[in-house]
């Protein structure tokens, strides 16, 4: 069974430096001074190096203690940036004595109850091109634990299973990409609703999962007849409003510039209604404009964002938690915390293709940096959402436009 998650890219990733075009530096990000690199600093000789460095890290505090971040220009940019966009800490006094978080940025470590994450965080486009760069492989090296299922919780065993089912699902590519996260999406609908009548029975949500295992292929197969003969019905309204929000999400707050406006779409998402039967109107206008403006993305594009976009989801799933490591015990909400970006990746990079001509695709890696950091660490932005709005709960409804966007 799985004990550690490596990501392969970082055996590759270098801090591009100044030609970093999305500068962690620049981003206005709260990071802690350590108390490690505090003491670097008064360590000093020099009394006026010292002091500007101490300056440079002000004193806050949070729930009663006392920490030290680091100061920013009015621009969001890290007061020892250099004018030649490099750390000028860093170019005098070496890598050790720049804070921790500037030292391990983009890579995190992160331990679940089951096993250990070495991975990184997708905000960062350098790293995020490494992972793309390797599409098609597993973007993780496993390492066993040797543990057997019966030494395993049963929490344990119940994330393996789902795990298996992530990766067999994701796997299936003679199937469009949207139709194996939808297929995924039913999984975890059943698992939920399972979870809610068992009361916690972890060991019969696990033979459940065994089960949709076994099916998976025929769950897809399915999915494929039904959206090919257009027989698949859904609530258009109810996959516009998710639309709505996942677009709003973006859109909304610092930093909310770096995400490209969809003409027409922006409109839309952004009008007020003075009713409930405005809002159903308005959302199905929205889903209208999704279908049609990804419908004129070229199959071509479609196949090859297919391809990035599952690496993507690979790296999202295990980063955010699913299924190991899951947001107040939550299957749905930690499912939709990865899928909120993914669709609204969807979008973006569809539209940008569709207007740069060509495949269109060139900035694919940037885009994603974009998103993950608009939406914050750990989708700060979405699970608000989710519980403001459990109408999104049920995810065939929720999810069901994905089936037509193929």
């Amino acid at each position: 069974m799985p004990a550690i998650y490596t990501l392969r890219a970082l055996e590759q990733f270098t801090c591009t430096g100044a030609e970093c075009p999305l500068s962690c530096c620049t981003r206005g990000w709260s990071i802690q001074v350590d108390a490690a690199t505090l003491a670097k600093w008064r360590s000093l000789p020099e009394p006026d190096v010292r002091e500007r460095l101490l300056d440079s890290a002000i004193s806050t505090h949070d729930k009663g203690k006392q920490f030290f971040v680091l100061k920013h220009a009015g621009d969001g940019r890290c007061v020892h940036l250099t004018e030649a966009g490099l750390c000028g800490v860093q170019a005098r006094f070496g890598h050790e004595s720049i804070p921790a978080t500037c030292q391990e940025y983009p890579r995190a470590t992160f331990q679940p109850e089951s096993l250990q994450l070495k991975t990184a965080f997708l905000s960062c486009p350098e790293l995020v091109r490494l992972v793309l760069q390797d599409s098609g492989h597993d973007p993780f090296v496993v390492a066993e634990d040797g543990l057997s299922d019966a030494d395993r919780s049963e929490r344990a065993r119940l994330g393996d299973s789902v795990n298996a089912i992530v990766n067999r699902l994701l796997s299936m590519r003679e199937a469009a990409l949207n139709l194996r996260v939808y297929a995924l999406a039913t999984v975890v609908a059943e698992l939920d609703a399972y979870l809610g009548r068992a009361g916690g029975n972890l060991s019969g949500a696990v033979t459940l999962i065994e089960k949709a295992f076994e099916g998976a292929g025929a769950r897809v197969s399915r999915l494929q007849q039904l959206q090919r003969k257009g027989k698949y019905k859904h609530n258009k309204a109810l996959a516009g409003c998710f639309w709505r929000l996942t677009y709003a999400i973006a859109h909304r707050g610092p930093g909310s510039d770096l995400v490209p406006e969809i003409p027409g779409l922006s409109a839309l998402c952004a009008g007020a209604v003075e009713s409930d039967a405005d809002e159903r109107q308005r959302d199905i206008k929205v889903y209208r404009t999704v279908v049609r403006q990804y419908q004129a993305v070229s199959a071509q594009t479609r196949t090859a964002l297919d391809t990035l976009l599952e690496q993507y989801l690979r790296v999202k799933f295990v980063n955010h938690g699913f299924p190991y490591a899951l947001h107040q015990d939550d299957h749905v909400a930690t499912f939709l915390d990865c899928v909120v970006p993914y669709v609204l990746l969807q979008v973006l990079l569809g539209w940008q293709a569709v207007e740069q001509g060509g495949d269109g695709l060139a900035d694919v890696a940037l885009t994603i940096a974009k998103v993950e950091t608009v939406l914050g660490i750990h989708n700060a932005k979405v699970f608000p959402q989710i519980e403001k709005h459990p109408e999104l709960r049920p995810l065939e409804q929720s999810l069901g436009s994905l089936v037509e966007l193929c």
